[in-house]
């Protein structure tokens, strides 16, 4: 697959032009087999005749079609909650999308009136959260590769430096940075959410930024070793129950970061559990900004 970051505004802008100019978008479930036959070859590629790869490469599609339509979902309320249109720094880019994302994010949260700031704070808890890029990866775990490049650098920018943008603590490190783990059920199979923070940043007019890495992981039960299962299990058990109290909460997140390490973190630190096994599967990669509310 081509190993280019995207960004949902960028797709958002050119599927409302396709609108405009009476060209009819693509039907979702043709969107759904490109993407099937794209992770097909990734799989291919890594597992050579295996013979899940077909149901797995659909999983994988509809793993990245949610995730999708979760971006475009919160692409249209990060609008709505800082009264931006469709324009900006971002449409004036070249390759550096992540960069111009925070030169834009910049823009519109520092045009926000005391209204727009009061609805935000409605719409969201911590902060405005906006995307700086994504890759669909589709199985593919190199195709990320290109957007993390571009975050790494991010601190070395002169344009930024120029913006007033100075960098805090960055966690290049793995192991010196905070990570959780989020797991769901769709239809499509047991999926898993892991964040890490990538920067701190802070801005000459005291705008405060976390910058965050998600990814999203589809896990093949099927290829879990035994004591996976077990921890899947109690992962599982936790799903059931919507209604948490605080505590239980607490303990939620602690089975979903046991079962996080165990499961998805091997296949990240240790590159060659990638070619020996399914169980864990690369679905999409994504940086966005936090910012915290003053």
């Amino acid at each position: 697959m081509s190993k280019k970051i995207n960004h949902t505004e960028l797709v958002l802008a050119a599927k409302q032009t396709e609108h405009e100019d009476s060209i009819s978008t693509t039907p979702s479930h043709l969107s759904l087999d490109s993407d099937t036959e794209t992770a097909l070859g990734n799989l291919e590629r890594r597992f050579p005749g295996g013979v899940r790869n077909k149901v797995l490469a659909r999983k994988l599609a509809w793993t990245v079609m949610l995730e999708r339509s979760r971006r475009e979902a919160h692409s249209y309320r990060y609008r709505l909650m800082t009264g931006a249109a469709m324009s900006g720094m971002l449409f004036d880019s070249d390759e550096n999308l992540p960069e111009a994302s925070l030169l834009d994010i910049e823009e519109r949260t520092g045009s926000m009136t005391d209204v727009d700031r009061a609805r935000a704070a409605v719409y969201s808890g911590k902060g405005i959260s906006a995307e700086l890029g994504h890759v669909d990866q589709l199985g593919d775990w190199d195709a990320g590769h290109v957007l993390d490049d571009a975050v790494r650098r991010l601190p070395e920018s002169k344009v930024l430096a120029d913006a007033g943008f100075v960098f805090g603590e960055t966690y290049i490190k793995k192991d010196t940075a905070q990570v959780t783990y989020e797991f769901y059920i769709t239809d499509g199979g047991l999926k898993v959410k892991r964040k890490r923070a990538a920067a701190d940043i802070i801005t000459e007019r005291g705008t405060m930024y976390d910058l965050v890495k998600s990814s999203v992981f589809f896990i093949d039960e099927h290829e879990l070793q035994q004591s996976d299962v077990r921890s899947l299990r109690s992962v599982k058990r936790m799903l059931k129950d919507d209604s948490l109290s605080d505590k239980e909460r607490k303990k939620r997140d602690a089975v979903f970061s046991e079962a996080g390490a165990a499961i998805v973190e091997p296949f990240i630190v240790e590159k060659d559990q990638r070619n020996r096994s399914t169980a864990v599967l690369a679905a999409t990669s994504l940086y966005f900004a936090l910012v915290r509310h003053q």
